[in-house]
C-alpha cells in the first residue's frame, strides 16, 4: 500500500460526474482492476448518559479501523486498527448501536504508479456522495505522496470539483503524520463522508 488521499465531489449530478471522471480515465488508458467497496458504520453507545461516546467503524478491503470519539470533548479521539474480525468483536460486546451506515460501491483503476478508486456512497438506497480515493503506490511517506497525488488530480479533474480535506494527523489523532498507514485512509474517508468534524 502506498499513500492515499480521499476526495469528495462537490456537485449535484453524481452519476453524471462519475461517468465524466471514468471517461477521463479511459482517455488516459487506465486499466480497470475490479470492484471497490468500503463500509462505514456510525454507532453510539447504548447508554449515552453513562458513556457519551460514538464509534466509527471503517471496513476497508484489507483491514478495519475504529475511531472512538468522546461526545463531551470534540478533540478526544482514540483510533485502532484490526483485521476483518474487529467488527464481530464490536457486535459481540453489544455496547453500541448503529445510527447510520454508508456503503461505497465503485471501481478501481490502475495507471502507472497510481491506483484510482471511484464510488458512490449510499445510505440505504439514497445516494449521498461521490468519493474518489487516489493512491500513489510504492511511497510510504505523506510528504512525498501528497504533491504527486495533487498533481495527478489536476490532470484527472481539470474542473477541480474533487475537494481534498487537509488535516494534520498528529495534532488531531496523536498519530505519526509522516509514516502512512490504513488509519490515515480511514480518517480521510470519515472526513469525506462528513462523519467527522475536525474544525
Amino acid at each position: 500500500m502506498g499513500v492515499t488521499r480521499t476526495y469528495r465531489y462537490s456537485g449535484k449530478n453524481l452519476t453524471k460526474e462519475l461517468q465524466r471522471l471514468q471517461s477521463y480515465l479511459e482517455l488516459m488508458q487506465a486499466q480497470e482492476k475490479g470492484n471497490w467497496n468500503v463500509n462505514v458504520s456510525v454507532m453510539y453507545h447504548k447508554n449515552l448518559d453513562a458513556n457519551p461516546c460514538s464509534l466509527l467503524l471503517v471496513s476497508l478491503p484489507l483491514s478495519q479501523i475504529v475511531v472512538l470519539r468522546s461526545l463531551k470533548e470534540e478533540t478526544s479521539y482514540k483510533i485502532m486498527q484490526g483485521d476483518m474480525n474487529l467488527s464481530s468483536f464490536i457486535e459481540n460486546i453489544q455496547c453500541f448501536k448503529v445510527r447510520q451506515q454508508f456503503n461505497i460501491n465503485g471501481k478501481e483503476y490502475e495507471l502507472g504508479d497510481f491506483k484510482i478508486r471511484f464510488g458512490l456512497a449510499f445510505v440505504g438506497s439514497e445516494t449521498r456522495y461521490l468519493v474518489a480515493e487516489i493512491e500513489f503506490a510504492g511511497i510510504k511517506y505523506l510528504s512525498y505522496g501528497r504533491p504527486s497525488i495533487s498533481e495527478f488530480i489536476g490532470y484527472l479533474d481539470p474542473k477541480a470539483k474533487l475537494n481534498e480535506i487537509v488535516i494534520e494527523y498528529h495534532q488531531k489523532f496523536e498519530m505519526d503524520s509522516e509514516n502512512f498507514t490504513p488509519k490515515h485512509s480511514a480518517i480521510d474517508m470519515l472526513l469525506a463522508l462528513n462523519c467527522l468534524n475536525i474544525r
